[in-house]
């Protein structure tokens, strides 16, 4: 097998993994985002899963605030 074809086949496990998701959140990036303190996001707000809604922290006044979709997906959150 050759570098393309592993590659490949490492980005097909990772896509399939994505799409076979049944997890607590609306992605799986979503939940990696949240296991791991967000590295994506963290440059910009302080990103939380509370009370069963995700909030972003707003920097200036501490303020949390409700995110209506996610990041990653797309997919609409906290209806």
């Amino acid at each position: 097998m050759n570098d393309k074809e592993w590659h490949a086949e490492i980005d097909e496990r990772v896509e399939q993994a994505r799409r076979d998701y049944k997890g607590p959140h609306c992605c799986l990036t979503m939940e990696r985002c949240l296991a791991m303190n967000c590295p994506e996001v963290e440059h910009i707000h302080t990103f939380f899963y509370i009370d069963g809604k995700y909030k972003l922290q707003d920097p200036d006044s501490g303020d949390l605030i409700e995110v209506m979709f996610c990041f990653f997906c797309g997919k609409r959150i906290n209806e």
